[in-house]
């Protein structure tokens, strides 16, 4: 097959091919990162990412509360907005521990919640998500000391029956099928 010829079933020639190949092979080798905002949304476009999302739950004045941030990340449709704090996973981790450690550490501040449990995984339907379609694995969380937990204006834990209004809406879907308003 020659560097012009089509790789039967796609519309990409054999040189296209190889460069693709070799582009990955390069975003890996940089710890995964893309090079650009675009790159990262082209990928995100026809792969799906794995995002953990962490479920920080804390039981305060009789109420479920869940740990909320606003969002200050990479997709500009989000910023400003609340979201349950998380990121996406690559495969620079060892294990499901290292990701929550990192990826808390980066998004919080707080590397010491440790993972619990898968809680729920969504797959976000189309046009839901700016970049995609990512699946977002909600796992429950709990810090290793609950003291290391500040309350900000940027970092809360929002009573599940009293939430913000501007919430990430899939996030906020979350919330509202996972933890329903109790019957007083």
């Amino acid at each position: 097959m020659s560097k012009f010829d089509v790789v039967p079933g796609t519309s990409f020639t054999e040189a296209e091919n190889e460069d693709l190949i070799r582009l990955l092979q390069k975003v890996a080798k940089d710890d995964f990162r893309w090079p650009t905002e675009g790159c990262m949304r082209a990928a995100h476009a026809v792969v799906p990412y794995p995002a953990f999302e962490f479920v920080v739950l804390d039981y305060i004045e009789e109420k479920n509360s869940i740990l909320l941030t606003t969002y200050e990340g990479g997709i500009e449709e989000y910023r400003g907005f609340w979201h349950i704090p998380g990121g996406y996973i690559n495969n620079k981790y060892p294990d499901k521990q290292a990701v929550c450690s990192a990826i808390a550490g980066r998004e919080i501040g707080l590397s010491n919640l440790m993972f619990a449990d898968v809680f729920a995984v969504y797959w976000w339907k189309p046009g839901e998500h700016p970049y995609g379609r990512p699946v977002s694995i909600f796992v429950r969380c709990v810090p290793r000391d609950k003291k290391l937990i500040v309350q900000t204006e940027k970092l809360h834990f929002f009573p599940t029956d009293a939430l913000p209004q501007n919430i990430v809406p899939v996030h906020l879907r979350f919330i509202r099928e996972h933890f329903p308003p109790r019957a007083h």
